[in-house]
């Protein structure tokens, strides 16, 4: 835990959150999963930017592993219910949730199946599982210092190194989820992270080179009830 509490400035300034830097990216996530959720959510390592909520009937959850984070969200959001947490071992009961959320929070776990585990026992058998994160595609962003060193020299902004980030290839995680989830759907998301873009994105993203968008978003449900070997 120590360690995402050091980072926190740093990711805040990295991520833009509040900034409206990639604002234009989560929108895109809000609108696949914003009117999909309904009744007890759980937001799972968002505290930063967490997903909101239509109809007063509706609940979320906020759990992150970093306090800062929590405290942050509290502020902005008094009326938040927060709790600190570990992704891989969440502090909850069997079947509680009808819907989880992960917004770019699995490339910083090392182990996966833990919290495809723990999701499969926290959300109800009518439960959905909604994530995104960044293409593995775009690994080489992550590993060049020239780009790193071009992105924050137009953007200001400093970039992760590699060896923070866990990216995992497509295939790779939905063999992962499909141990304990039947149904996985899958769909790519944004070339352009700029609301400037919003037609090219939305084109493209219908083409054969879709799967070379940046974001990745995944709905996974039906959840199997024994783990699959």
């Amino acid at each position: 835990m120590k360690r995402y509490e050091t980072i926190k400035d740093v990711y805040d300034r990295a991520q833009g959150y509040r900034e409206g830097v990639n604002n234009y990216g989560r929108l895109r996530f809000m609108q696949a999963v914003g009117d999909r959720l309904h009744g007890l959510t759980l937001d799972v390592g968002s505290a930063d930017y967490p997903v909101p909520m239509v109809g007063e009937k509706n609940k979320r959850i906020s759990l992150d592993i970093s306090l800062p984070l929590l405290l942050s969200l509290r502020s902005l959001e008094p009326e938040a219910y927060c709790i600190q947490g570990d992704a891989g071992a969440l502090p909850f009961g069997d079947t509680v949730f009808d819907d989880l959320t992960a917004l770019e929070l699995i490339y910083y776990l090392p182990d996966l199946d833990r919290f495809w585990e723990e999701c499969r026992r926290v959300l109800k058998p009518s439960g959905v599982l909604h994530v995104r994160y960044v293409n593995e595609r775009w690994r080489w962003l992550i590993n060049s210092p020239l780009a790193r060193g071009l992105l924050r020299a137009l953007t200001g902004k400093p970039i992760f190194p590699a060896d923070m980030l866990h990216l995992r290839g497509d295939k790779l995680i939905l063999r992962s989820l499909s141990k304990y989830f039947r149904t996985v759907q899958i769909q790519y998301c944004v070339f352009i992270p700029c609301s400037f873009a919003h037609n090219f994105n939305r084109l493209f993203e219908k083409s054969f080179l879709s799967c070379f968008a940046l974001y990745v978003h995944i709905r996974a449900f039906d959840p199997s009830t024994q783990h699959q070997a």
